[in-house]
């Protein structure tokens, strides 16, 4: 067994994730120390203190002196991390469970909470990261007088374009000596985690960074570690290499990528969009679809995208309506919540297409969500997609994936691909999702969004070349 012999301490250990850790290491052969203030029945012994205290902190510091401790986790809150000293080199005493040994150890405790063990096992994550307003995400500091800072400052700047965000965000962090970034919300939220993340070790000005609006600069450090915890499902933002950022002069949104920007950890539980209004749950679930079914037939697509895209199409395609309907199903909240991860997975290691096309320039030129822009572009790319193979190469595979496609969502063998862009299409106007029009996109925008769109660096995984004609009346079924 990987911890035969060692000893462990988790500080919070009765909580609903020190649980979940106290029963990971004890199947690895770990002996588990809780520390907290009631009994964790998960634990080998448990230890009644309250860290709040100074007779608590006594109790943890001579349990630290008296006995040998390989592992140390502080899930008691943020506001304890760097209390303890480090006593051996190969022990690794964190303020969070990230730190847990190693990647690998981290996954294999988070994931099976999602697939096996249940929801909800994150529902403790406010004793974790302190006091968390959805959408949030903030940058914590080892420093409790900077974590507060930070908090308060984060806070008062929400209102700020997210690249004013991003760069003042970053430069708090550095001030505040901030060496962890956690972000708690959708995609945007946890883009502009990923983005503060990496300012604070790359410090030219953020446009430096920036495609399409500024010199896309690589990165020249890592970033510090970041944290991703989506409450929705969703863009697959936890699993990507990018932060997508609103360039509010030029109306556009623009990318800040590199390979280091991945998250050091994603944290998917169902249970944090439970509570998620109708209408969200139904265009961030079309969004999470449409980032599936786009890599899916990419022409940059490969078999480890194909198995990922296909289980995601599965689960979206059977969950979205239940959920929409009840948004308790739990069984459905899981689906929809793998189906976003599978989703940002596969778009990181193949291409999209022409909705993710239309969507970049649509977010910046109107006030249009991401979400509903997929969602409603999704059906008119498709039949257009569709159309446009079987005129030009209808032996390609472009039409086969269509194919496909459409008998995974209708559940005919039979299916051909025009019978899955018209399910695509019934299906959002069940939803109920708005069309572009209530955001202000008018006919006479057509055009220039077009030309924008034909650029996007989105397009270049389109299975099929569409011309401005086609495009246009892509856009226009849509508004």
């Amino acid at each position: 067994m990987r911890h035969e012999g060692k000893t462990a301490v988790l500080t919070g250990a009765a909580g609903g994730i020190g649980s979940l850790l106290c029963r990971e290491l004890k199947s690895e052969g770990a002996t588990v120390v809780g520390v907290d203030r009631v009994d964790s029945p998960e634990a080998d012994e448990t230890i009644i203190a309250d860290l709040a205290t100074q007779s608590g902190l006594a109790d943890i510091c001579n349990l630290l002196s008296s006995r040998r401790v390989d592992l140390l986790v502080n899930l008691a809150g943020m506001q304890y991390f760097g209390l303890f000293d480090r006593q051996e080199p190969d022990q690794i005493w964190t303020g969070y469970v990230v730190n847990l040994i190693a990647p690998a150890t981290l996954m294999r405790c988070v994931l099976p909470q999602m697939q096996a063990r249940g929801d909800g096992q994150i529902v403790n994550i406010g004793s974790v990261l302190g006091a968390v307003n959805y959408p949030y995400f903030a940058t914590y500091s080892s420093s409790k007088a900077g974590l507060r800072g930070l908090s308060e400052a984060l806070r008062r700047e929400l209102g700020k374009s997210p690249i004013a965000l991003a760069e003042q965000g970053s430069e708090r962090a550095r001030e505040t000596g901030c060496d962890l970034v956690v972000a708690v919300g959708g995609g945007s939220v946890i883009d502009a985690g990923k983005a503060i993340a990496a300012l604070i070790t790359n410090r030219a000005p953020v446009r430096d960074y920036l495609e399409v609006v500024g010199r896309a600069q690589p990165l020249a450090e890592r970033p510090v570690p970041f944290i991703a915890i989506p409450t929705t499902a969703g863009t697959g933002a936890e699993v990507t290499r990018n932060a997508v950022l609103m360039a509010e002069e030029e109306r556009v949104k623009v990318s800040l990528r590199s390979p280091f920007m991945l998250p050091t950890v994603a944290l998917v539980d169902p249970e944090l969009t439970y509570s998620l209004p109708r209408d969200v749950t139904a265009s961030t679930g079309l969004d999470a679809l449409t980032q599936c079914l786009e890599p899916f037939v990419s022409s940059k697509s490969n078999p480890i995208t194909d198995a990922l895209a296909r289980d995601g199409i599965r689960r979206a395609a059977g969950a979205l309506r239940r959920v929409v309907r009840d948004g308790r199903d739990v069984e459905a909240r899981r689906d929809m919540s793998i189906a976003s991860l599978c989703g940002g997975l596969a778009l990181a290691n193949a291409k999209l297409g022409a909705v993710h096309g239309f969507a970049a320039p649509l977010g910046g030129m109107f006030p249009v969500p991401h979400g509903v822009a997929c969602a409603r572009l999704l059906a008119p790319v498709a039949a257009a997609n569709v159309r446009a193979l079987r005129e030009r190469t209808p032996a390609s595979r472009g039409l086969a994936r269509y194919q496909e496609v459409a008998r995974m969502v209708t559940g005919r063998a039979d299916a051909l691909a025009e019978d899955g862009a018209e399910w695509l299409a019934a299906l959002v106007e069940e939803l109920g999702v708005p069309r572009l029009g209530t955001y202000g996109v008018r006919a006479s925008d057509v055009g220039r969004v077009v030309e924008q769109a034909k650029r996007a660096s989105s397009m270049q995984g389109n299975p099929v070349a569409l011309n401005e004609e086609e495009l246009a009346e892509v856009l226009g079924a849509a508004i």
